[in-house]
């Protein structure tokens, strides 16, 4: 029987993964859960409040960071308290709510790309284009690129969301996937799903593939420039501006690229679906919950900014 998206016969989808039903072992997987979001949620939550509220932080690089961190915030919620509830609870989401879902981890995987290629080209800039760095870069011109981005990805995302609200869905309504994703949910329609799957695959060559490119390009300059710097102390210099950054997007695109390669293996393979599963959890998990912690190791501005917040807080109370 075919039905459409808002008819009570497929009114719920049923998420199943290797979280539920493990008994004691479930709870242990909540536990941990709980313990990334939390760890997450803080460690985002203050790196965003010290660049908002910090002078010496008003820069282009950290004005773009905001961008990243919004998207980290908004991915980690987007699945987490999800997958938290479908191991002690229901497994069992509402289409509305499966349809909002889709639309905010869709919406931080593209802007999470966008993100990290315009800081890629800031730091290009600031090593490549030393002199003409603070007219090309300047925080009202970085705001705009965050705005634009922002623009951007959610335009992208809600014309995927238009393209599967208007299918029926006929089939099973179980997904074997942490969260509702475009194309499992494209492989429960019942009618011609060629509009979509050319929009994914779009989307796909866009946010991952042209954003990947642009960062290998501008890390490739910058490596060259290294190299014609005349001193050591240059050539370091210039290693302490990117090192930073160039760890957060291996650890974004690794995940991201990771899933496209073994979701292309697991069909010539037929390599279990929990596989692609943990893989999913990882890409929205661990970019947001390190991206704080490098930026916290990695960069004295932020550290420094940091402990004067901290010395803001408990101040008074001395």
């Amino acid at each position: 029987m075919s039905t459409n998206a808002s008819s009570s016969s497929f009114d719920y989808v049923y998420m199943e993964s290797p979280f539920q039903g493990l008994g004691n072992g479930g709870h242990a997987f909540f536990a941990f859960f709980l313990l990334v979001y939390a760890a997450t949620l803080t460690g985002n939550s203050l790196l965003l409040t010290v660049i908002i509220t910090d002078r010496s932080l008003r820069r282009p690089m950290y004005v773009m960071l905001a961008n990243l961190v919004t998207s980290d915030l908004i991915g980690s919620t987007a699945t987490l308290p999800r997958i938290m509830c479908n191991i002690v609870a229901s497994n069992a989401i509402s289409l509305p709510e499966c349809f909002a879902q889709m639309f905010f981890t869709h919406v931080y995987g593209v802007l999470s790309s966008f993100s990290l290629s315009a800081m890629t080209v800031d730091r290009y800039l600031a090593i490549c284009q030393p002199l003409r760095y603070h007219t090309l870069m300047h925080n009202a011109r970085a705001l705009k690129v965050n705005a634009a981005l922002a623009s951007v990805s959610v335009m992208l995302i809600l014309i995927m969301m238009l393209l599967i609200v208007r299918h029926s869905f006929c089939k099973e309504m179980v997904i074997h996937m942490p969260h509702c994703d475009h194309m499992t949910m494209v492989a429960l329609a019942c009618d011609d799903v060629t509009a979509n799957e050319f929009y994914d695959l779009i989307t796909k060559l866009l946010g991952l593939g042209g954003c990947l490119a642009i960062v290998l390009v501008a890390y490739l300059r910058i490596a060259f420039e290294c190299r014609q710097r005349a001193t050591r102390e240059g050539q370091a210099k210039a290693v302490r501006t990117v090192v930073t950054h160039l760890l957060v997007v291996l650890i974004f695109f690794m995940s991201g690229l990771l899933i496209v390669v073994v979701h292309r293996l697991q069909k010539v393979f037929n390599m279990p679906v929990n596989v692609i599963v943990y893989l999913v959890v990882n890409f929205h998990t661990l970019p947001a919950l390190m991206n704080p912690i490098i930026y916290g190791l990695c960069s004295a501005d932020i550290r420094r900014a940091i402990a004067r917040l901290v010395r803001r807080r408990v101040g008074p109370a001395e």
